[in-house]
């Protein structure tokens, strides 16, 4: 997926589908569906609601994985904003 070749973000993106229906517990697999989007979005074969769905995959690795630092940063790098899961400066 990194390379950024069209076949291999489509490819991506359904392995990492596959990977959610197989579990759909894993937040490691809605975290690469997001990322998948996101690639697929800033490329020239942009969809339309690819940018809302890795947003709403994230949001779902978040959901399972809520103290994941990498997971919630990048829900609030690009999603709706998040509290901290810890208390920075008490």
């Amino acid at each position: 997926i990194l390379a950024g070749e069209p076949a291999q973000i489509e490819e991506a993106i359904k392995d990492c589908i596959a990977a959610v229906e197989m579990d759909p517990k894993s937040a490691r697999a809605y975290f690469g569906l997001g990322v998948a989007y996101r690639m697929r979005y800033e490329s020239e074969n942009r969809q339309p609601g690819d940018f809302q769905a890795a947003v709403d995959a994230w949001t779902k690795a978040v959901d399972l994985a809520p103290n994941n630092y990498i997971y919630r940063r990048r829900l609030q790098q690009y999603g709706p904003p998040l509290d901290k899961p810890y208390a920075f400066y008490d």
